[in-house]
């Protein structure tokens, strides 16, 4: 379990990505290099180009009466600590670190992003609470584009 005053700023990995010098986002520029691999290799019909992402400016009062939901549960391994799992459209392994797992954990289409961040900052009191908000939504849109988790409400 996360203790109190361990914050490390929650995070989720799968597989490294090293991109080139002219890439401008190295997400997409992954999901397309391995669509383009799984296209050769005769495993998706047709390949799948994505554009690149707009740079976007989120208002926490835009999110802080939402719900955030963990979508395919039956497919997270949770040790207590962190959390792992595979995505069950595209098969890729995810980690979530110490922190991101304890978000996780609130997101139980019960509690807004108000009282997950009273709680973040019940479990690191010594953290700025700007800091912890702020960290909070990044990571929670995050996995809301990986289709990890949803907004209700």
């Amino acid at each position: 379990m996360v203790q109190k005053n361990e914050y490390d700023a929650p995070a989720v990995s799968t597989f490294s990505y090293f991109g080139s010098k002219d890439s401008h986002d190295a997400a997409i520029d992954l999901l397309n290099d391995v669509g383009s691999v799984l296209r050769e290799k005769k495993l998706l019909d047709k390949e799948v180009q994505l554009e690149q992402r707009k740079k976007l400016m989120i208002r926490h009062n835009d999110y802080s009466k939402k719900h955030p939901t963990i979508k395919y549960s039956e497919r997270w391994i949770d040790d207590g600590n962190c959390i792992a799992g595979v995505h069950p459209n595209t098969y890729l392994p995810f980690f979530l670190n110490s922190t991101g797992a304890a978000i996780c954990r609130l997101c139980d289409r019960e509690m807004d992003i108000n009282s997950i961040s009273r709680e973040l900052n019940g479990l690191f009191p010594s953290m700025d609470y700007n800091v912890l908000l702020k960290d909070l939504l990044s990571f929670l849109l995050l996995l809301e584009e990986m289709d990890l988790i949803e907004f209700d409400r």
